[in-house]
């Protein structure tokens, strides 16, 4: 287990008093009472920008950010391709596999099909409607490679990039609640800012404090440059002044050039199901094989 940097009283005491600024703004008590709560966001100053490529990084969090009115939208893969295929095909199979799959912890899930994104939402204004109507964004992983780049600048403005799940793992629930309990932050090779959600009015300030404990667990062991790349941390409301709850004094030269660490995908070299197993193999150049589960 990782030593917290962070001192936990400090964090509260920013939290509590982000809370009083945010209170004495005239629509907090109307902006609460609406579905669209007003989010916490974590400010984070690097030290040397971090040398990636244009990536979303997925947090892991302690406790979700998804409240009893947020909407959830799944992306989901075309049951049949076509100019004029209806989508409600494709939408009430999906229904029936999260029925199936017992998924009643979220309160509202829509189902989109891809087809109807390409279709309905190829303008600028509708790709900006649809970032509006849904809080959240899941995507099945076989078609977030191809969709996620047409979906373009807001969801990217308003950091609703949507969130990959494999729909055919067995246990799918799990699946789904674990990456509901994560918050995104886009890493891009320039600048030594960048901010992610860590929490929204209607959670608790220990809950929030725990949000970004997990935060800082994350950044000592994954991030480009570790926690020596820190040099702050703020908290602020979406109009709000900045509360510090960290800062570091060490030099620059004192921190490695920052590089995010990511996994080399081997090449495959053939990918079948073997009937005398009734299994798909997959075999690698380098002479690996790997035999899926169902």
């Amino acid at each position: 287990m990782t030593t917290s940097k962070l001192n936990e009283t400090k964090v509260k005491e920013g939290v509590e008093n982000l809370f009083k600024i945010l209170q004495q703004h005239k629509n907090f008590k109307k902006k609460s009472l609406l579905s669209k709560v007003e989010p916490i966001f974590l400010q984070i100053d690097f030290i040397k920008v971090p040398n990636v490529k244009k990536t979303i990084v997925r947090i892991p969090l302690e406790h979700s950010l998804v409240t009893n009115t947020s909407e959830v939208c799944l992306i989901v893969a075309d049951l049949i391709r076509g100019r004029k295929v209806n989508h409600e095909m494709t939408i009430n199979r999906y229904k029936k596999i999260l029925e199936k799959k017992g998924i009643t912890d979220v309160q509202r899930i829509n189902i989109v099909p891809s087809r109807q994104i390409r279709v309905e939402y190829s303008e600028f204004e509708a790709r900006r409607k649809l970032c509006n109507m849904f809080d959240i964004f899941l995507i099945d992983n076989k078609i977030s490679s191809y969709l996620l780049p047409k979906l373009g600048q807001p969801f990217y403005r308003t950091r609703k990039w949507p969130i990959p799940i494999r729909i055919k793992r067995k246990n799918l629930k799990d699946e789904i609640l674990s990456k509901l309990k994560k918050s995104s932050m886009a890493l891009n090779g320039y600048g030594t800012s960048k901010v992610m959600q860590v929490g929204h009015i209607n959670m608790s300030i220990e809950e929030i404090t725990d949000n970004i404990i997990s935060v800082e667990n994350y950044i000592s062991t994954k991030f480009p440059g570790g926690w020596d790349n820190i040099r702050s941390l703020h908290l602020k409301g979406l109009r709000s002044a900045a509360i510090p709850i960290y800062m570091s004094l060490i030099s620059a030269n004192d921190v490695k050039k920052p590089v995010l660490k990511t996994r080399k995908r081997k090449a495959i070299l053939a990918e079948d199901e073997l009937t005398t197993i009734g299994k798909k193999v997959t075999v690698y150049r380098d002479g690996t094989v790997k035999i899926h589960k169902k």
